[in-house]
């Protein structure tokens, strides 16, 4: 009976011991899990932290989801029962690359897929080959994962229902007009890792109405955001140097830029027809306006230049319609044809002294200026520099002798008066080029 109460004993005795060691791991569990949390929240904000969270969550399953993210059809068998086109790595089960688009006839002409509204793309996949997935209008969708180093050319392009894309940081390389066409569009997030937003990569993306160019970007190039008709605001990193030809003409809904430090041009058309435009500061680095770069911006009212500037492109504010006043800063040497054309708003102008050619048709159509000045070093006037500028009539030159009006020599003292003068250039002599031994 004693071995028997001593064995039961000894058995309780282990059974509470145990007991007490499982307590004891739940507690230790318990205060890791504690002060590791109170690490995390020290160390990052709520957004970092729930992303170093989301570092943990699985990548869902690759392949073909409804609006509800139903699977539709895995990747697999959108590869080897519907024939999407791609490249295989060297043991024939890795997927690696996908070719050159078939996606738009797989959702085209397979019924049971017609409901596929978002696409999970294999993390094996590092290369998103030329035209891919473009023309899909289904989709609404695209995950990318990280790893992707390239897009092709037309990869997305007139993906009509595409909503929004994130672009993995791991993406290096991107062709051009990679989004065109995306009228529905509204928001895109592009990788740190690009240097240059390419040709015609969002242009008419019309629902596109906000977008961060990552500080890293040093060129945006021709007509990348071309006709983005809803786009209200840009800021453009002190990386980026050059913008190309058109990169933002048509943004008619564009209201604030934001211009890099470190641009040296304003190119040709860069902004033309951003109707909403109310300002523009354009840094001390630019040394040139290319021709047409802020036409048709009715909205611009303030243009604030620096003395850096030496040349003011053809047609460079052409119907600036509200542009009321204007200083043209003393550096620049060239005013081109038509630059100040039809800004109809504008009162009153001096050209500095350092500009020595005023082109043909420059201040046509400022039907309410009334008062010029022209700086000392002006030597050539163009024709019709004044025309249909009916309000004209006082006009100062600094520099009043050596004038001649095509082979007519003006008299220095004809010019000393500035009503004579502003009815020889608005009138007398409008059709001549003006010109200043």
């Amino acid at each position: 009976m004693k071995i028997q109460r001593l064995g039961k004993n000894i058995f309780t005795l282990k059974t509470t011991i145990i007991f007490l060691i499982v307590v004891l791991a739940c507690l230790i569990t318990t205060f890791v899990i504690y002060k590791s949390h109170a690490k995390y929240s020290k160390a990052y904000s709520d957004d970092v932290l729930k992303s170093k969270i989301g570092e943990f969550t699985k990548y869902p399953k690759a392949g073909l989801y409804d609006s509800s993210d139903n699977l539709i059809a895995n990747w697999d068998t959108l590869v080897n029962t519907y024939g999407l086109n791609v490249e295989n790595d060297y043991d024939s089960t890795t997927y690696k690359e996908v070719n050159s688009g078939s996606m738009y006839d797989i959702l085209t002409n397979n019924s049971e897929l017609a409901s596929g509204t978002k696409l999970v793309v294999p993390k094996s996949i590092k290369k998103i080959g030329n035209y891919s997935f473009s023309s899909s209008t289904n989709l609404k969708e695209v995950v990318l994962p990280d790893g992707i180093t390239s897009i092709g050319n037309y990869a997305y392009a007139w993906c009509t229902s595409l909503e929004t894309f994130t672009m993995p940081d791991s993406v290096t390389s991107a062709g051009q007009w990679i989004f065109y066409g995306c009228t529905a569009l509204t928001s895109v997030v592009l990788s740190a890792g690009l240097k240059s937003i390419p040709v015609r990569t969002f242009q008419t993306c019309r629902a596109l109405k906000e977008i961060t160019i990552p500080n890293g970007i040093t060129r945006i190039e021709e007509q990348a955001f071309n006709s983005c008709s809803s786009l209200t605001e840009i800021v453009i990193p002190d990386s980026v140097t050059a913008i190309d030809t058109l990169a933002f003409s048509g943004c008619s809904a564009l209201e604030k830029i934001t211009l890099s430090k470190n641009l040296t041009s304003l190119s040709e058309r860069v902004f033309n027809g951003c109707l909403s435009l109310k300002t523009i500061t354009i840094p001390n680095s630019v040394t040139s306006i290319g021709d047409f770069a802020f036409r048709s911006c009715t909205s611009l009212t303030s243009v604030t230049m620096s003395n850096s500037i030496k040349t003011i492109g053809k047609h460079a504010f052409q119907t600036c319609s509200n542009l009321a006043s204007i200083t043209i800063p003393n550096g620049v040497t060239l005013l081109d044809d038509n630059a100040f054309n039809n800004c109809s708003s504008l009162t009153e102008i001096t050209v500095p002294d350092s500009v020595t050619y005023m082109g043909s048709y420059i201040f046509s159509g400022c039907k309410n200026l009334s008062k010029v000045t022209i700086g000392t070093g002006v030597t050539t006037i163009g024709s019709y520099a004044f025309n249909a500028c009916k309000n004209l009539s006082n006009v100062t030159f600094r520099n009043t002798s050596g004038w001649k009006a095509g082979s007519t020599a003006v008299a220095a003292s004809n010019l000393a008066n500035t009503s004579t003068a502003a009815t020889y250039l608005k009138s007398t002599y409008l059709n001549q080029t003006w010109t200043r031994s």
